[in-house]
């Protein structure tokens, strides 16, 4: 559905520029959950940003369903893909249900079938109860799984649609997080494609069908929970101190900071790490 080959984004020009993303490979394809990972500062958010189509890669080739990323404009992007960044929304006069109406404007002037899926969105996300609250009367989780439900309502009907969102689940609670990925599953399994950045490894492990682990601007690996949540590739993406243990019930790796120290081995733009290709799992860039 998406791919991406040898991106690479600079901030600032001359002497002051900054690469902030290298050689990026990644291929999201439909029916495909893919989190990225990756210390604060590695670039997850501007690549979801990149994908989003808000901002050219300095380099590199961005496709969306086989389609070169600078062809489409901003209209037809918007019925195609949905985006949630983290900064959240700035009008926060607004009520939840308006705001989360506003996901179904790239579609049309909107009905009462768009007032009852997003009632429906709500509920499935427990804010139904805030529907007439203004936003700026919510508390942050509270905004964020409206947020949420903005996005899900914006790609409803749509098939092939892309999800890209920038931690979704960084203000709730361990229930909610998993409710809002739960929701986030259920568009995947129906088709959708959904590229997830999350800060908490376990719950990745939990929903991914992929990582792609970044550091330093770059993909150090790109495959499935099992392989990429290995205390070697973690050591050397976040440094030590992470310990990689395995639920007695699901056999899912669950990541816990703490334990012994292990020596780190930092990663440097240039390392090599063994690992299957970035297009990997049950999607492709074909899918």
């Amino acid at each position: 559905m998406i791919a991406a080959h040898a991106l690479c984004f600079v901030r600032g020009r001359g002497r002051g520029a900054r690469a902030v993303l290298e050689g990026i490979d990644l291929c999201v394809g439909s029916g495909e959950f893919v989190v990225l990972a990756g210390p604060n500062g590695c670039g997850k958010s501007t690549l979801l940003e990149l994908l989003s189509g808000a901002a050219p890669p300095a380099s590199g080739a961005l496709r969306f369903d086989g389609t070169r990323m600078d062809r489409f404009g901003p209209a037809e992007l918007a019925r195609r893909r949905a985006w949630m960044g983290q900064s959240g929304p700035s009008d926060l006069a607004l009520t939840c249900i308006e705001r989360v109406l506003l996901g179904r404007r790239p579609h049309g002037p909107g009905g009462p079938l768009d007032l009852r899926l997003a009632r429906r969105t709500l509920e499935e996300l427990e804010v139904a109860h805030l529907a007439h609250r203004p936003m700026d009367r919510l508390s942050g989780g509270e905004r964020q799984r409206v947020e949420l439900a903005r996005a899900l309502v914006q790609m409803a009907g749509v098939e092939r649609a892309l999800l890209l969102l920038d931690e979704p689940t960084a203000s709730l609670d361990p229930a909610h997080a998993d409710l809002a990925l739960a929701a986030v599953r259920r568009r995947v399994d129906g088709g959708a494609a959904a590229c997830v950045a999350l800060h908490d490894l376990s719950l990745t492990a939990a929903w991914a069908d992929r990582v792609a682990l970044l550091a330093g601007g770059r993909l150090v690996v790109d495959g499935p929970p099992g392989e990429v949540l290995a205390s070697g590739y973690l050591s050397r993406a976040y440094g030590p101190g992470l310990r990689v243990v395995r639920d007695p019930l699901t056999g899912r790796p669950i990541v816990v900071a703490g334990g012994p120290a292990e020596a780190r081995a930092p990663y440097e733009p240039g390392t090599t790490i063994t690992a299957r290709p970035a297009v990997s799992g049950r999607g492709s860039a074909a899918s």
